[in-house]
């Protein structure tokens, strides 16, 4: 059965995150949910960010406010920790020292 709604679970990770982190690979584009969740983050004013696994079809996510894409061809979790700390943590610093919230 597909999951078609976000759990409050969900709802309170994001709340409380600072940001909101979208891992696009085949099994996010193809999971309800993880719309519902990229929706709910603008919603809630959240900086997103996305990190695209190439040859993924994620044009129905495209429409989302991203503060910054990144594009790769294989995702790891080398990668994403590299992007966390080296790219999204000093644009997150840039952005509040700017008057960002």
């Amino acid at each position: 059965m597909t999951k078609l709604m976000m759990s409050q679970e969900e709802k309170q990770v994001i709340d409380s995150s600072g940001v909101f982190i979208a891992i696009v690979m085949p099994n996010f584009v193809k999971d309800p949910s993880k719309f519902e969740a990229c929706k709910y983050a603008e919603a809630a004013g959240k900086l997103m960010y996305a990190i695209v696994e190439d040859n993924v079809d994620w044009d129905k996510f495209k429409k989302f406010d991203w503060r910054k894409t990144y594009h790769t061809d294989i995702v790891t979790d080398g990668l994403i920790k590299m992007i966390v700390n080296d790219e999204i943590k000093e644009d997150m610093k840039f952005f509040r020292g700017s008057g960002g919230k």
